[in-house]
């Protein structure tokens, strides 16, 4: 997929070029408890774990599209965001907070996977021996203290293709390369396991001392991989072949940061800082480029930013666990 859309936008201006929003808090379907992390498919559509409510809920381009006048997403490139203040509001009342309520055509566009009585953590789009796949790391229920299960784009699993235990999983990423690295898991003990296609570890991290390991990345063309460290502050790199240690990025200047995504060959990363209710855009050397966000239910605010993807468009999606909001850029 295509993700240099991001490039050729002024970072600076990013926070004002709000597209528009889907989600509120609540148990419905088009609603989210504490989701926290996404993932897009190759067609634009989001898979968003619903994690207190123990489900997946896919959600198509056509949800966003619906606040932006009917224009479709993959039309609309991305130098051409308007200015957030010149946004229709989708169903928000004077304040701006459009969290409120949203059209119930719209939430009918949503698909469900139910994963009940376990409780998705993380979610990758990966493509198994050539098959798309949705890779789920849960816990509780079946999943006990944890796995990675995959999933068939419909919701149909796919145990037979990767079911591997995982204590209290806190991230999984696929690795879409030749090299025996296929799957990342972070884990609750603190560390990063790395698996073959035939769900086999091949190494698990050592040395960086992680505090609170949480989402994964591919930097520097999928040569390192990021680790997002929410009681650490800052982001661990780990070298790819072998999970050694080699940087820190963003100490004493990230506030509890949980997800990532990535552009440009993983040379530019944005990352989600639940604490400072914003988000960060740092290059694989660790310099910031720009801070989007404060703390609100306005367009363009955050609460508690989770999970965020950059769609192939280059636009990028976040979701607020708190909210139950995701917000298009």
């Amino acid at each position: 997929m295509a993700r240099t859309g991001l490039l050729a936008r002024d970072l600076s201006k990013i926070g004002a070029m709000r597209l528009g929003s889907f989600g509120r808090y609540g148990s419905e379907k088009g609603a989210f408890k504490f989701s926290l992390s996404l993932t897009a498919l190759p067609d634009g559509t989001l898979v968003v774990c619903d994690t207190n409510n123990c489900r997946l809920q896919c959600v198509p381009p056509q949800c966003f599209t619906g606040l932006l006048l009917n224009q479709s997403l993959s039309d609309l490139p991305a130098s051409a965001a308007v200015a957030t203040a010149q946004l229709p509001q989708a169903g928000g009342g004077p304040s701006g907070d459009d969290t409120l309520q949203q059209p119930s055509t719209l939430s009918a566009l949503v698909t469900v996977i139910d994963l009940a009585p376990s409780y998705p953590r993380c979610v990758t789009y990966a493509e198994l021996r050539g098959e798309p796949r949705i890779i789920v790391a849960m816990y509780g229920g079946p999943a006990g203290n944890g796995k990675l299960r995959s999933y068939a784009l419909d919701g149909t699993p796919c145990f037979n293709e990767v079911n591997i235990a995982c204590p209290n999983p806190k991230g999984v990423l696929w690795v879409p390369s030749s090299r025996s690295v296929q799957l990342l898991a972070s884990s609750n003990d603190n560390t990063v396991v790395a698996y073959d296609d035939r769900g086999r570890q091949v190494w698990a991290s050592e040395g960086g001392g992680l505090k609170g390991a949480r989402g994964l990345a591919l930097l520097r063309g999928a040569q390192e991989v990021a680790v997002a460290d929410e009681k650490g502050n800052c982001l661990h790199v780990l070298d790819i072949n072998d999970g050694r240690f080699l940087r820190y990025i963003g100490v004493n200047q990230l506030e509890g940061p949980v997800r990532m995504a990535t552009v440009s060959g993983g040379e530019v990363v944005l990352v989600s800082e639940n604490d400072a209710s914003r988000v960060s855009i740092w290059t694989a050397n660790g310099n910031r480029l720009h801070v989007w966000g404060t703390r609100g239910k306005l367009a363009g605010q955050f609460v508690r930013p989770s999970g965020i993807v950059v769609y192939p468009t280059g636009h990028i999606a976040v979701v607020d666990l708190s909210l139950g909001r995701i917000q298009l850029f």
